[in-house]
């Protein structure tokens, strides 16, 4: 004790004097910016290794099984309300009722569907009573028409034939006839001349009988004038003109009867079309009938299958259009969209968003971890193979699982974790030397230079040089300014 206290008393004036100021120091290791600059300087080098591969992200539970209930009319386009509906998520079994709509608006179309029919298949059976009276009409008239044109060519036939060649040989017979009258009272006069010469007649007889047969002969040379200029008015008149007329109504009849072909085979098109339209029309009406009928039986929605039904659809990771309150009593529902989703309880798998970049890296049957957000335990799946078709969110990882707890649901979150080996005899570079696709090497004055690189992989702070290095040179460990 006694030492200890000497040697306290011997160094107090030492502690009791002025202190005078230490000259400074600077060590490397204790100053704050030569420690940054060797930060900034330090060397790495680019070196073949191994890298792991593992594919992880962030995947949505989907059913693998499920049947959705949809009302996808065909022609009835009314109102549809809910008269009842099963509650979601209540388990049902095959053939239990799911959904009913109430049929009064589509039975007053189907009334009205059955009253469109009647009356068309009537108007069908007129419009073929129709098509077969006018098609006998118009054969008959074109036979009417045929036996005008036989009728009229026959006529001019028999005028050639007989009736002008007899009418121009009685203009010939009459005048020989007049002029043979003609001879004969020029004969007969010369006769009464001589006669009552030689007679011893008084001569006021002879007078009369003479006068009387000059009388007779100057009418019949009349006649026989007449009949001659008759006779060659027939040739240069008559006769021509009852030949053109008889000619004329063999062409008449003849366009007559092609006027009637052509209105026959027009109004055999409109016939035709008319009977056409009316079978159709009868077809249409009784299509939509059976369409109708057809709509009908979806307001009575069952269960495909045991399940477990919920309102909505599940599509692209999601659910939609399920919405409690659209599905009370009473309320409208629309056409052709998926009301309700019957699935089975545990049939699950994950859909995951996949990079680009580990596309070629992801495997049929490689094993997935998947950890569910809502229960943290731990599930064990299988790698499908990997879709090549881009969706909304990108390329698409789907994982099948066994029986899932039946507590998930679909639209529920996990997070997946995929060891998909490792990449051997790469060349690697750590991570945070590069920036912007550029790595520093050192310049032939020993500064800082830039050099770009294509990188391929990363993981574990380490990424793959494609190009732009070579095993064993030389970077900056960190992005140089």
């Amino acid at each position: 004790m006694k030492k200890y206290r000497l040697i306290l008393f011997l160094s107090l004036p030492l502690l009791l004097a002025p202190i005078a100021p230490a000259a400074p120091t600077t060590s490397p290791a204790t100053n704050p910016a030569q420690a940054n600059d060797a930060e900034a300087t330090a060397m790495v080098k680019a070196v073949k290794g191994s890298l792991p591969i593992r594919i992880d992200g962030e995947g949505v539970f989907e059913p693998v099984e499920a049947s959705e209930i949809r009302l996808k009319t065909k022609v009835y386009s009314g109102e549809m309300a809910i008269k009842s509906i099963v509650a979601t998520g209540t388990r049902v079994k095959a053939g239990d009722s799911l959904l009913e709509i109430d049929d009064k608006p589509i039975k007053k179309e189907i009334a009205a569907a059955e009253n469109d029919l009647e009356s068309a298949r009537a108007n069908l059976a007129k419009s073929q009573s129709d098509f077969d009276l006018m098609q006998q009409a118009d054969d008959q008239a074109i036979k009417v028409a045929q036996d005008d044109v036989k009728n009229a060519t026959d006529a001019l036939k028999w005028f050639d034939e007989i009736d002008g060649p007899q009418m121009l040989q009685q203009g010939e017979l009459s005048v020989k006839q007049a002029q043979f009258a003609l001879d004969d009272q020029n004969d007969e006069l010369d006769q009464l001349r001589k006669m009552y010469k030689t007679e011893d007649l008084t001569s006021a007889t002879a007078d009369i009988v003479i006068k009387r047969a000059l009388r007779q002969v100057e009418l019949t040379k009349v006649g026989l004038k007449r009949e001659q200029d008759q006779n060659r008015k027939l040739k240069a008149t008559t006769f021509p003109e009852a030949r053109l007329r008889l000619k004329f109504a063999v062409d008449q009849q003849n366009n007559s009867l092609n006027q009637q072909m052509a209105a026959h085979a027009q109004s055999a098109v409109q016939r035709k079309t008319a009977l056409a339209s009316a079978k159709q029309n009868a077809a249409d009406a009784e299509q939509k009938l059976a369409d109708l009928q057809a709509d009908a039986k979806l307001f009575h929605q069952t269960s495909p299958s045991d399940g477990v039904v919920y309102f909505g659809q599940f599509a692209s990771k999601a659910w939609s259009n399920n919405d409690a309150k659209s599905f009370a009593v009473g309320e409208k529902v629309p056409a052709n969209s998926v009301l309700l989703t019957v699935l089975k309880p545990g049939k699950l798998r994950v859909a995951m968003d996949l990079p680009e970049a580990k596309y070629t890296a992801a495997k049929a049957g490689m094993t997935a971890t998947v950890v569910p957000i809502a229960t943290d335990e731990t599930m064990t799946g299988k790698a499908l193979p990997p879709s090549p078709i881009t969706k909304s969110g990108g390329l698409e990882l789907l994982i099948e699982l066994p029986d899932a707890n039946p507590i998930l649901l679909p639209g529920m979150k996990a997070s997946i974790f995929i060891d998909a080996g490792k990449a051997d005899g790469i060349l690697l570079v750590p991570t945070a030397s590069i920036a912007d696709s550029k790595v520093w090497v050192k310049g032939e004055d020993g500064k800082p230079m830039a050099k770009h690189v294509i990188t391929g992989r990363t993981a574990d702070d380490q990424t793959e040089i494609i190009d732009g290095l070579s095993d064993g040179d030389e970077i900056f460990e960190q992005p140089q300014k």
